[in-house]
């Protein structure tokens, strides 16, 4: 028995529906990014070993998303207001609420 030969009849022609398919334009994409933003030089697998260790020992970690969104849309009330809300809980959510 060969098993060096494919089976089946020779093709001397490419199939050009390859370059079409979802996922190898998307393995395309992919290697092309990676070549843009020099995956594996040195200094970014020492990123992505820094990232690792992070993971491994708990120091990384993500800010709350409550604590950022409160960061980035910072309540701004007039002086007045100010004084207001801080006088009672329901002058509070009143203001709030715009």
């Amino acid at each position: 028995m060969i098993l060096d030969q494919p089976s089946g009849a020779p093709s001397d022609m490419l199939n050009t529906c390859v370059f079409t398919d979802p996922h190898f334009l998307a393995a395309a994409r992919t290697f092309q990014d990676h070549i843009y933003s020099d995956w594996m030089s040195d200094v970014h697998l020492e990123k992505v070993n820094k990232f690792q260790a992070g993971i491994r020992d708990g120091t990384l970690a993500a800010a709350w998303k409550d604590d950022v969104w409160n960061k980035n849309n910072k309540l701004s009330l007039p002086h007045s207001a100010e004084k207001n809300a801080s006088s009672s809980n329901i002058a509070d959510y009143s203001v709030r609420a715009g």
